[in-house]
């Protein structure tokens, strides 16, 4: 079954993969959290105004699109809850968003954090790795989808977390 379904040579190389690959996802899972602390953080202690006509619009598309989820009078969905609960939830989500995104962009542009030619390769070359594909395949594959600009924020991103991880004080 390991051979003819999985690739695997035998049942212990398809438990070590999956053994990886359960780790690799609680790795990334636990990195993910340490992040969303640290903005949570970063965004506390940097309180700024965020313009109020732009918080609406984001609110304001927010709910055009829970119309399109429930396109009937969603009232009538008990465990939906309405409109005006859901754009005060929200509200405060969009407003710590537009605050990250301005600490953010203000941080990249202060500490130069830049995306290389080379930075951009080795991610291609990470992401056709763990694809099983060759590095030109996946420049072809991920161009032609247009996601390069999403590589280079996601490698901006990167950097800016490593930096703020790198200049943050643990508490103890």
């Amino acid at each position: 079954f390991a051979k003819e379904h999985t690739g695997a040579e035998s049942v212990e190389q398809l438990k070590e993969r999956v053994q990886k690959s359960l780790q690799e996802e609680r790795d990334s899972q636990n990195t993910k959290e340490r992040n969303n602390q640290l903005i949570s953080q970063v965004v506390a202690k940097n309180p700024l105004d965020v313009p109020e006509g732009l918080v609406d619009r984001y609110v304001d598309d927010a709910m055009a699109e829970f119309r399109k989820k429930y396109p009937n009078n969603a009232s009538d969905v008990s465990d939906v809850p309405d409109e005006g609960e859901i754009r005060s939830r929200y509200r405060l989500v969009v407003v710590n968003q537009l605050r990250w995104k301005f600490i953010s962009d203000k941080i990249i542009e202060d500490e130069k954090i830049e995306v290389s030619a080379e930075d951009t390769d080795k991610w291609i070359e990470g992401f056709a790795q763990a694809n099983g594909m060759s590095t030109e395949d996946a420049t072809k594959g991920l161009t032609q989808g247009g996601r390069l600009n999403q590589i280079r924020d996601t490698i901006i991103e990167e950097k800016l977390m490593e930096f703020l991880r790198s200049t943050a004080k643990a508490k103890k």
